[in-house]
């Protein structure tokens, strides 16, 4: 789901586009190496500011971060190179992960009731192990010996996700260094040109 963030130019940058019917190749170029580079910049920050918190549970979605369960989602972030289309310059930053979309947009996920069995590991007396100060379970793996098979049955139920906009929120941080670097590649361009 593609989001349009604006950019607003510094002023010598809108001086040199209301003198410019067209802005020229040298320019286009200089702007779409500025994207490439502040897109890198960005992908950074948004790695370590928005989706490496440290925290026991979930965080408020005002705040706009993820905690760091594996990695995957941070890891997975990347750049689409930024392309000239006619006078555009556009240039987009993403990733392949199934459950980033429901943490920037939201979502509800319903689960279907269900029911089966489960593999419990027990002592020598029959009595379940616990997990050291918790009051679950222990799952037996196929190996283990000692174990006691019981039902059960789960209701259907939904569950909403937030908008965290984790993404979206990093760009949004770093704007002004997107408008900076593009207003001074518009400059540059104009002054060789």
């Amino acid at each position: 789901m593609p989001v349009t963030i604006q950019l607003k130019l510094t002023p010598a940058a809108q001086a040199v586009l209301q003198r410019l019917e067209r802005l020229p190749a040298t320019a286009l170029q200089a702007i779409r190496a500025a994207m490439d580079s502040q897109n890198e910049l960005t992908i950074g920050h948004i790695q370590t500011e928005r989706l490496s918190a440290v925290a026991p549970k979930p965080l408020p979605p005002e705040q706009g971060q993820l905690r760091v369960v594996t990695s995957l989602l941070r890891r997975s972030l990347r750049r689409a190179r930024a392309r000239i289309v006619g006078q555009d310059v556009t240039s987009s930053i993403g990733t392949n992960i199934v459950y980033a979309g429901p943490h920037e947009f939201g979502a509800t996920i319903h689960h279907e009731p269900r029911s089966g069995t489960v593999r419990l590991r027990v002592n020598k007396a029959g009595e379940l192990l616990r997990q050291p100060g918790r009051a679950g379970a222990i799952f037996a793996k196929g190996s283990h010996k000692r174990v006691k098979e019981v039902a059960f049955e789960a209701a259907g139920h939904d569950v909403t996700i937030p908008a965290r906009r984790p993404i979206r929120r990093g760009i949004e941080d770093r704007v002004p260094a997107y408008s900076e670097a593009i207003s001074r590649a518009i400059v540059n361009a104009a002054t060789i040109t």
